[in-house]
């Protein structure tokens, strides 16, 4: 556990430097002063998108455990600083931090429910019988695995349909 006491109303755990101010509890980012800056260099060779969205998120992460917007800032000033040495553009920091100073603390502070895929469902009740019965395996998606089905039926069809019905009956 990294849990360091600082003085009688600060503590640092984790990535928190955690104190008591006023009766209640402030928080700002914690750094050890040995720790080097790992963020990923902006000329490496990962997706566009993934470079993007590291400040993105570094910048909301600040915000988050930041309890005060002039603790906010001092700590985006440092992240910027470290982004900066690592050859992120401008205008990519500066696109993250307006996205993150455009959200309240409570937004980021509250979980959000996922939104359900819409698409069918096949649901059954288990059956003892089943366990003598093999239904195989496959590492194709079910999806797939019907669109494949719907796709032989609309052959059959076609084929049917010229004569050529034959060619299904051995199957």
């Amino acid at each position: 556990m990294d849990l360091l006491q600082e003085d009688s109303n600060t503590v640092t755990f984790l990535d928190l430097l955690v104190s008591n101010e006023n009766g209640g509890i402030a928080t700002r980012l914690f750094r050890k002063p040995t720790a080097t800056n790992s963020l990923l260099d902006y000329t490496s060779f990962h997706p566009v998108h993934t470079r993007n969205g590291i400040p993105v998120g570094q910048f909301l992460r600040t915000w988050r455990n930041c309890t005060s917007d002039e603790v906010f800032r001092e700590e985006a000033s440092c992240l910027t600083k470290r982004f900066k040495k690592r050859n992120y553009p401008k205008g990519s920091i500066s696109r993250a931090y307006q996205r993150a100073n455009g959200c309240t603390q409570d937004s980021l502070l509250t979980t959000r429910i996922k939104a359900r895929e819409s698409g069918p469902r096949f649901i059954t009740q288990y059956n003892s019988q089943w366990s003598q019965v093999y239904v195989g395996q496959t590492s194709q998606e079910l999806r797939r695995r019907i669109q494949k089905h719907f796709s032989t039926i609309n052959l059959a069809r076609v084929d049917y349909a010229k004569g050529d019905y034959l060619l299904w009956k051995s199957v």
